[in-house]
C-alpha cells in the first residue's frame, strides 16, 4: 500500500515556517491558522468555528543588539473579537550576563460596537548575577489610546531561582499606575514549578491584589503519570485557580498582551491506556471535570479494539460530552456518540483495506451545529462503509458511501418543539499519484443527496502534497456548495492548507492498527 495522511484534526488550514539568511544575521519567520466551519473544542471555547491566528516577524542580529519586528493577529468569530499587537524593538545584550529589551507596541481590541487601541513603550532589563538566579525589571508607559478600555501603566520587578533540576522558585511584583484620579494597585505572583522523576509535575501560584485578601488569587496544579510493567499507564491531574476580583477579568496588566477572561475554576483529569505488547486488543479511557464561573465540562471518552486476525478487526468509540457556558444565552450544548467498526485486510496481500461502520450521535444544542438545527435536540444514525484500495504502486483510490437517519426536535418561538426528519446518502472519492518520492497529486470529489428536501450538494478538491521526513503539506482549492456536520469536516470553499504525518503499510502490522489512526 501507498502512504497514508492523518490530517490534523480541527484545523481547515495551518501553515508555518521560517528563513535563514547570512548564517542567523536575519531570519523570517510566519505562521498562520485557520479553523474551518464545524470544528469545536469544548474545553476551550477559543477553539470555534471561524477563528483564525497569524504571526509573522522578523529578527536581525548585529553582533550583541538583535533588531525585531513582529506583528500578530487573531479572529473570533464566535464571539465577533478580534485583536491585533505589532511590536518593533531592540534587544542589546552587555557585559556580566545583563540584557535590555526596549520595545514600541501598538495593540488594538475591536467587538461588537466597541474599538480599543493604545500604543505604548515596554522595556525589560534582565540580569543574571548567578547560574540560578534571574532578575528582571520590567515597565509600560503608554502614549496614546483610544476606545473606553484602560490599558495602564506599570512597574515591576521580579525573580526566578532554580533550586534544583527540575524546581525553580518565581516571584514578580507590579505597580499599577490608573489614569486619572483612579486609585492605583498591585499585583503580586509568587510561585513554584517542580518536575518530579520524568512522570510528575506540580505548579502553584499565589496572586495577591492590594492588601484586601478577597482579592487574592491561587493556583496550584499536579499532573502525575504512571507506567506498570503489564501495558498500563494512568495519568491524573488536577488544577485550581481562585480568582482576583480588584482587577477586572479583562485586566490587561495581568492578560497582556491581549484582554481577555480569567475565571474561576476548578479542573480535574484522568486517563488510562492499557496496550499490552502480546495480546490483539488496546483500551484507552479518558474523563474531565472542569467547573468555571464562564464555563464549566464534563467529557467521558472510552476507545478500543480487538484483532480477531492480521486481516480482521473490531474498532470502538465512545464519549459524552456536556458544556455549559455563561453568556447572554446561558448556552448548554451536550453530545453523546458511539461508533462501531468491522475492519477488513485480505490475507493474500495488502492491496485493498475495507472499514464498515455504525455511529449513533445524540446532541442537543451542539457545539459544531447540528444537520437540521444548531438549537434543539437531534439525534442521527450513520452506516457507512470506507475502501482504500491501490491498484498500482503509485496509485491509491479510495471510496466512502454512507447513508444518515436523523430526527430532531427545534424549538419554536411560541415554546413549542417541532419535529423534522431528515435522510441523505453520501458518496466520496479520492484518487492520489506519486509524481516524485516527494511530491503527490490528489484529487477528492464528494456528494450528498438529501431526499426530504430533493437537494443536492457537491464540492471538489485538487490538491498538491509535498512531503518529507514523514511529515506532509497539502496545497489545494475546494469548490462546491457541500457542508455538513458529518461529511464535510475540511471546511468550505477556497484555498487551503493541511499539514500531516504519513502512515504507511510497514507501520501498520494490522486492520486495526491501520484504521486507528484515521477514526
Amino acid at each position: 500500500m501507498m502512504p497514508r495522511i492523518a490530517p490534523v484534526t480541527g484545523v481547515a488550514a495551518a501553515a508555518h515556517g521560517s528563513l535563514k539568511f547570512f548564517g542567523e544575521a536575519l531570519t523570517l519567520r510566519g505562521t498562520w491558522m485557520q479553523i474551518g466551519a464545524g470544528f469545536a473544542n469544548p474545553s476551550n471555547l477559543m477553539l470555534r468555528s471561524g477563528s483564525a491566528e497569524t504571526n509573522i516577524g522578523a529578527k536581525a542580529k548585529l553582533g550583541a543588539t538583535e533588531l525585531r519586528l513582529e506583528h500578530e493577529e487573531q479572529r473570533f468569530d464566535a464571539a465577533d473579537v478580534s485583536r491585533s499587537r505589532t511590536l518593533a524593538g531592540v534587544v542589546q545584550s552587555l557585559p556580566a550576563k545583563v540584557k535590555i529589551e526596549s520595545d514600541v507596541v501598538n495593540d488594538h481590541y475591536t467587538t461588537t460596537g466597541t474599538a480599543d487601541g493604545a500604543t505604548a513603550g515596554e522595556m525589560k532589563v534582565t540580569w543574571m548575577p548567578l547560574s540560578k538566579l534571574d532578575l528582571y525589571t520590567d515597565a509600560r508607559r503608554a502614549f496614546a489610546s483610544t476606545g473606553t478600555s484602560i490599558q495602564p501603566d506599570f512597574v515591576g520587578a521580579g525573580a526566578t531561582y532554580r533550586v534544583l533540576p527540575g524546581v525553580s522558585l518565581e516571584a514578580r511584583h507590579r505597580e499599577v499606575l490608573m489614569p486619572g484620579d483612579s486609585a492605583n494597585y498591585s499585583i503580586t505572583n509568587l510561585g513554584v514549578r517542580s518536575r518530579i522523576g520524568s512522570h510528575s509535575e506540580a505548579w502553584s501560584s499565589y496572586q495577591i491584589a492590594g492588601a484586601n485578601g478577597e482579592y487574592n488569587a491561587a493556583i496550584v496544579g499536579l499532573n502525575n503519570q504512571i507506567r506498570f510493567s503489564n501495558g498500563l499507564t494512568l495519568n491524573a491531574s488536577a488544577e485550581r485557580r481562585e480568582g482576583v476580583g480588584h482587577a477586572s477579568i479583562a485586566d490587561p496588566v495581568r492578560a497582556l498582551p491581549f484582554l481577555q477572561n480569567e475565571e474561576d475554576y476548578t479542573a480535574l483529569g484522568f486517563g488510562a491506556e492499557l496496550l499490552p505488547s502480546a495480546k490483539p486488543y488496546r483500551l484507552s479511557a479518558r474523563g474531565e471535570y472542569r467547573d468555571g464561573t464562564l464555563r464549566s465540562v464534563r467529557l467521558v471518552d472510552a476507545s478500543g479494539d480487538i484483532s480477531f486476525a492480521r486481516s480482521l478487526a473490531l474498532l470502538e468509540r465512545t464519549g459524552y460530552t456536556q458544556t455549559m457556558q455563561s453568556d447572554a444565552l446561558a448556552t448548554f450544548s451536550r453530545r453523546m456518540s458511539t461508533l462501531w467498526g468491522l475492519a477488513f485486510r485480505p490475507i493474500g496481500g495488502d492491496a485493498l483495506n475495507a472499514l464498515a461502520k455504525v455511529e449513533y450521535v445524540n446532541a442537543t444544542n451542539p457545539l459544531t451545529a447540528g444537520v437540521l438545527a444548531s438549537r434543539g435536540q437531534e439525534a442521527r444514525t450513520i452506516a457507512a462503509l470506507e475502501t482504500v484500495w491501490t491498484p498500482a504502486p503509485l496509485v491509491e483510490v479510495a471510496t466512502r458511501y454512507a447513508t444518515r437517519r436523523t430526527a430532531a426536535l427545534i424549538p419554536q418561538l411560541d415554546g413549542t418543539m417541532s419535529p423534522q426528519q431528515s435522510t441523505a446518502d453520501y458518496i466520496g472519492n479520492r484518487v492520489g499519484v506519486d509524481i516524485t518520492p516527494w511530491l503527490a497529486a490528489r484529487a477528492e470529489t464528494r456528494l450528498l443527496i438529501e431526499h426530504s428536501s430533493a437537494t443536492t450538494r457537491w464540492d471538489m478538491a485538487p490538491q498538491l502534497a509535498f512531503s518529507r521526513a514523514g511529515l506532509e503539506a497539502a496545497v489545494g482549492y475546494r469548490i462546491g456548495d457541500l457542508r455538513d456536520p458529518d461529511f464535510s469536516v475540511n471546511g468550505g470553499a477556497g484555498f487551503f492548507v493541511t499539514f500531516g504525518v504519513k502512515v504507511t503499510e510497514k507501520s501498520a502490522k494490522s486492520a486495526a492498527e491501520f484504521w486507528r489512526s484515521r477514526q
